[in-house]
């Protein structure tokens, strides 16, 4: 009977992970750029039983084929982030409100600095110009982080622009007050996630991707890289200026799990019961037979 409560309570730890994940998922339903979560199952380890020879059976027929795999079920193998979903761009009017049309992360540096060993890459495009001490205007989201170049450099432009201009390529330019277009020789860096499950949470839409020693697997992809120059500005990886991506969160596909997820619960609680009800029965049944 041990075996049948290993089941359920690897059953509810993967309910309760799918209820956390419907959530998240659900409160942000209404965040710039926001990716749903997912849970990864998996099979939990099993055992092959072999028929022992000898006994009340010997010489008789199998009951059971050689090799019985008996198991503890299914369980949550891991919370990852829906990066292959992109929500649906509306047009702001605003020249800081930038999206990314296909893949691409804009890349950030926190108030605190360049976190070791990885980058800072959000989705969300709100930004605002935010005036410095010598006399430039830097590009910077809702926490005061920058938003950087492709040579990791904070996006500035001077005091006296009348204008920010981003080309869907991410080139950075400034509108003069007689409407000519200066560029500034920056790029906006974009960065492709390669391993969502890799991507550590930050708040506010940020996520921290590992790129240092002994962040990429043997044999595998690094857990985000630059964009390639050749994608940049085509449908794979185009920056829209003027409008925002709004959250890829399917309601009605988290309320749904949500349900599910509450049955499989009722469901496993029910067995649970069940179990206990015939561990008392074969012991009462067992001191009978003393």
């Amino acid at each position: 009977m041990e075996r049948s409560l290993i089941a359920v309570r690897h059953g509810l730890l993967a309910a309760q992970a799918r209820l956390d994940a419907a959530a998240h998922n659900v409160a942000n339903a209404d965040t710039v750029g926001a990716k749903p979560r997912d849970v990864a199952f998996q099979t939990l380890l099993y055992d092959a039983y072999q028929n022992q020879p000898g006994g009340e059976t010997a010489g008789q027929s199998r009951l059971t084929p050689e090799g019985v795999r008996l198991g503890g079920g299914a369980g949550a193998g891991g919370t990852f982030l829906r990066t292959d979903l992109a929500g649906v761009l509306v047009s702001t009017g605003e020249p800081t409100d930038l999206a990314i049309e296909g893949e691409g992360w804009f890349r950030l540096r926190p108030p605190e600095g360049d976190p070791p060993g990885g980058v800072v890459l959000a989705r969300g495009g709100r930004f605002s110009l935010s005036p410095a001490p010598d006399g430039r205007l830097f590009l910077v989201d809702g926490r005061g982080a920058f938003v950087l170049d492709d040579n990791g450099a904070p996006v500035s432009i001077p005091r006296d622009a009348a204008g920010l201009v981003v080309r869907p390529d991410g080139a950075v330019f400034t509108r003069t007050a007689d409407g000519a277009v200066v560029a500034t020789g920056q790029r906006l860096a974009l960065y492709r996630v390669h391993r969502p499950d890799a991507l550590r949470a930050l708040g506010d839409g940020a996520f921290f991707a590992p790129t240092g020693p002994g962040a990429l697997p043997a044999g595998g992809l690094p857990a985000a890289e630059p964009v390639p120059a050749a994608l940049r500005g085509t449908e794979r990886a185009r920056i829209v200026q003027g409008a925002l991506e709004r959250s890829a969160v399917d309601l009605g596909t988290e309320l749904t799990g949500a349900l599910l997820a509450l049955r499989h619960t009722g469901l496993l609680a029910r067995l649970a019961v069940q179990t206990d009800e015939m561990d008392g029965l074969s012991d009462e049944l067992g001191g009978r037979n003393r």
